[in-house]
């Protein structure tokens, strides 16, 4: 598995999976020229960092050396080369003894609403347009019913790899439902985007779906089950009951 970070992968590595409690875990990658310039990759937050540790000289007694990460910026605020050029000025900066400062968040893209509390506004606007008063209810209970697994997640960094998590539970055990709550989190980030609160992209597209999951298993019929087709010589005799009875043309004297 690919431990180093490059120009190229930027958008392609992977975070450390799911957790116990089904929330994404973070890894840390190193970029592969640079030992102390890393990159964290959490579901669809991709965050540089510069590695540094401080002097001993500035340490207490008690205190042991550990390395620190100061936040440089995220990937959709920073390019590759750009957040290389920040980190190799910090690095040059503490070599000088000017040390970066350690506040939290430093760098980090502001957090946005999370996908509930956006989600959950604009789809009662829309549900409330619905001549349908049982249609528009069923739609306000999407979120709270099958979006659990995002919808504490902020919604700027919501991903396929999240979505996946939502569909997985009802993709092939109840298709149709499956396809209305896929569309509803698609146009629920779609209008996101619009007011630029994440990247325009689409991550609950079919086509992202179904290259993961697959197509949903269609349900075999349990009424009739399927149609077999009805000999030759069985024609005039359904015929003759479909028309009540009536004798065949041709039969009378």
């Amino acid at each position: 598995m690919t431990k180093f970070f490059n120009a190229k992968n930027l958008h392609s590595l992977p975070d450390g999976g799911l957790d116990e409690k089904g929330k994404r875990k973070q890894k840390l990658y190193t970029d592969e020229h640079h030992r102390s310039f890393k990159l964290l990759v959490t579901g669809n937050s991709r965050l540089f960092y510069s590695q540094w540790e401080k002097p001993k000289h500035m340490l207490k007694e008690s205190q042991k050396r550990q390395p620190k990460l100061t936040p440089l910026g995220s990937v959709e605020d920073f390019s590759y080369s750009a957040a290389l050029a920040a980190h190799l000025k910090l690095q040059d900066d503490i070599k000088q003894g000017i040390y970066p400062e350690t506040t939290k968040g430093v760098g980090r893209r502001k957090t946005g609403p999370t996908f509930e509390t956006y989600g959950t506004k604009v789809v009662a606007g829309w549900a409330d347009k619905r001549k349908n008063a049982k249609d528009a209810a069923g739609m306000k209970r999407i979120i709270p019913i099958y979006c659990t697994a995002i919808n504490n997640l902020p919604i700027e960094k919501i991903g396929t790899p999240e979505v996946l998590d939502v569909m997985r539970r009802i993709w092939d055990a109840k298709p149709a439902m499956a396809e209305e709550v896929r569309a509803l989190v698609a146009r629920v980030l779609k209008a996101a985007a619009r007011e630029e609160l994440r990247p325009m992209s689409d991550p609950a597209s079919v086509e992202a779906i179904v290259a993961v999951l697959g197509k949903p298993v269609k349900k075999r019929g349990r009424i009739r089950g399927p149609m077999k087709a009805l000999k030759g010589e069985k024609m005039p005799e359904v015929h003759g009951r479909a028309a009540g009875h009536q004798e065949p043309v041709g039969t009378r004297a």
